[in-house]
């Protein structure tokens, strides 16, 4: 017996074909590495927020948008005055003077029925105004408010620290002590204070003090 005779024939095996290459992994092109950490960033995204550039606007003033300037005294408030009745004190003074206006937090503006009754009261030394202001002048075109009224409200004060002179110490920074608003203390509970304030700065007033 031939065994290679009855031996069967297997087809033969196709021939694989090689299989292509993996792509390289994609690698973005970077300009530059930023080492910050990530407390910078925030704090240079915040100061970038905060810049803004600043536009320039040309206005030429017409003599309507002065003529009640024309009528006008304008003087700094004296030390110790209380600016909570002071509209009342000035336009009760004067039977001429029409209205009343805080420029900023040390100034104030005193608008007559004309500019003779104006200067009529500029020239009265027994004015109530020279008892209120001092420098009291006609308006010019230089003058302006450069200073404000701000409430500062202060929390978690420790009771020791509940009298005038500590909470001057905490404000004296900020500004200039005008007056208390005393309902936050009237109500048989003792949680914060507000105070008004005369400050320079135009920012938000926040901060924390360990007192």
């Amino acid at each position: 017996m031939n065994p290679a005779k009855h031996q069967s024939i297997k087809p033969p095996l196709p021939t694989s074909k090689p299989l292509p290459k993996p792509a390289p992994p994609h690698k973005p092109q970077l300009m530059f590495r930023d080492n910050r950490s990530f407390a910078e960033v925030l704090t240079s995204t915040t100061q970038q927020m905060a810049i803004k550039e600043r536009r320039m606007v040309q206005y030429n003033s017409t003599d309507e948008d002065k003529e009640w300037f024309h009528r006008s005294l304008v003087g700094n408030i004296m030390p110790n005055v209380d600016v909570a009745t002071l509209e009342a004190t000035v336009l009760k003074s004067s039977d001429k003077a029409v209205s009343f206006r805080f420029l900023g937090a040390s100034q104030l503006i005193v608008t007559f029925l004309d500019q003779l009754a104006s200067v009529q009261e500029q020239r009265n030394e027994g004015s109530v105004l020279y008892s209120l202001f001092s420098n009291l002048r006609q308006w010019e075109a230089r003058i302006r408010a450069y200073d404000r009224f701000a409430w500062i409200s202060i929390f978690g004060l420790p009771m020791e620290g509940w009298n005038k002179n500590c909470i001057n110490n905490l404000l004296q920074s900020w500004g200039n002590i005008i007056c208390y608003d005393t309902s936050c203390v009237s109500r048989g509970s003792i949680s914060g204070i507000r105070v008004l304030i005369r400050t320079i700065q135009l920012e938000t007033l926040h901060d924390q003090v360990m007192l």
